[in-house]
């Protein structure tokens, strides 16, 4: 009978097909088969952040490893969170040329002030990195002193009235107006705050303003750094007739900008002076004249710029200016 038996089995383990387990259910209370029970155990594997993670494992040598290398070029801006890179995350002089791509890393993925020169190895980046005209000169900004004014309010500035002047603000730009009484002014004064830093004429001066005017006779129409009448440099308006005026102390040089006086346009002008060599006048951004003679010398202890209209008739005469950059050498 033992022998029969034996015979029974061999007989089956011969002639019975190969069984393939995966498409079959856990259990008669499953019907989940085994291969999707496989992989869905893989995978939650795969999304827990705990795996791999005990002592000597793959995660936590990864994360206690104080330094990672991976292949050159490996780290692409596209895979960077925005802001993701602050120094704190950044060993010192871990980022070398070696490991940077080509404009890789662009200005988006990195917050402001996120890496600071504590960070970066000298001379590690080199220019070959830099996308052209990425980075500007900015050095001689660094070496002067710069004062802007967009006239969205005048509380800096002096105001100096006669007869029945008048100062307005209008939109981004300050509107002075001398009023219908004849000899009429309006002056606005702006002065440094600090004794001793007004124009310095050996400091390589400059500044530029918008203005526009709105009549052409009957008027005398100042916009200079330093003083009308003494030390100073600018334009001046004469009834329709625009100038490039200077002073050396009281002697006063003047030349006609012939036909560059437009009433009701605005205009860029601009004066830029060379200690002791030059002035150099501008009207939108183009070189109208250059001042070698009368040049001024003595500095004014806190005038900066003066704005100033005047009127020779019984009737208003109006000036606006805007967009005012004044700088010179510390």
């Amino acid at each position: 009978m033992i022998l029969l038996f034996k015979y029974f089995l061999i007989i089956y383990f011969i002639f019975m097909p190969v069984i393939c387990w995966g498409p079959l259910a856990k259990s008669a209370q499953d019907s989940t088969t085994i291969a999707e029970y496989i992989e869905s155990k893989i995978l939650s594997h795969n999304v827990n952040p705990q795996s791999h993670g005990l002592d000597g494992y793959a995660v936590f040598n990864h994360r206690s490893d104080s330094n990672l290398d991976h292949p050159d070029y490996c780290v692409a801006s596209v895979k960077i969170v925005d802001l993701a890179v602050t120094t704190a995350k950044i060993k010192d002089l871990a980022v070398t040329t070696a490991k940077i791509k080509d404009l890789a890393v662009d200005a988006a993925k990195i917050k402001d002030l996120a890496v600071d020169t504590a960070k970066i190895k000298d001379l590690a980046v080199d220019t070959i990195k830099i996308k052209d005209a990425a980075v500007t000169d900015v050095k001689g900004a660094l070496d002067r002193s710069v004062i802007m004014f967009s006239f969205e309010s005048i509380d800096a500035w002096d105001q100096v009235v006669v007869g029945t002047g008048t100062v307005d603000l209008e939109g981004g730009s300050v509107e002075i107006n001398t009023g219908v009484n004849i000899n009429s002014r309006m002056a606005l004064w702006l002065e440094a705050s600090t004794e001793g830093w007004g124009v310095l004429f050996a400091n390589n001066p400059r500044f530029a303003i918008n203005a526009v005017f709105h009549y052409a006779t009957n008027q005398e129409i100042y916009f200079i750094s330093g003083d009308v009448g003494e030390d100073g440099f600018g334009f001046m308006v004469e009834d329709g007739t625009l100038y490039a005026v200077s002073y050396k102390a009281t002697a006063r040089s003047r030349v006609e900008l012939s036909g560059e006086f437009e009433d009701n346009v605005w205009h860029r002008y601009k004066a830029i002076y060379t200690s002791g060599s030059k002035i150099e006048y501008f009207i939108d951004n183009v070189l109208k004249h250059t001042q070698t003679t009368n040049l001024p010398i003595e500095p004014e202890t806190l005038l900066l710029i003066q704005l100033r209209i005047d009127n020779t008739i019984a009737q208003q005469r109006i000036a606006n200016f805007g967009s005012l950059i004044f700088d010179q050498d510390i």
